[in-house]
């Protein structure tokens, strides 16, 4: 910059006050989103985790009674039936 002599800028144009307001609501909304899709990905992967371990548990259960295995395998698919259903509804109520 050596022998360049400063130059002035053009001003910026002033931002009203109203477009502030509507800047930082759809910045709001935005951040609300996302967190109602981390929600919904959090709960739904928690979900998917404690059915796993409950299909887990219930090939446990069979092999040491499977006289049982009938009944083991409509207690856990009831419960995991249940777990999606209410993941499902999570997701619905909050979006």
């Amino acid at each position: 910059m050596a022998g360049h002599e400063l130059q002035r800028r053009a001003a910026s144009p002033t931002v009203s006050w109203r477009d502030v307001r509507a800047a930082r609501q759809i910045a709001t909304e935005g951040q609300l989103a996302q967190c109602a899709i981390r929600a919904v990905s959090a709960v739904g992967e928690y979900g998917a985790c404690e059915a796993a371990y409950l299909k887990k548990l219930q090939r446990q259960l069979e092999g040491t009674d499977p006289d049982a295995a009938d009944a083991v395998a409509a207690i856990i698919n009831t419960a995991v039936f249940g777990i999606a259903r209410r993941v499902g509804r999570f997701a619905s109520e909050v979006d």
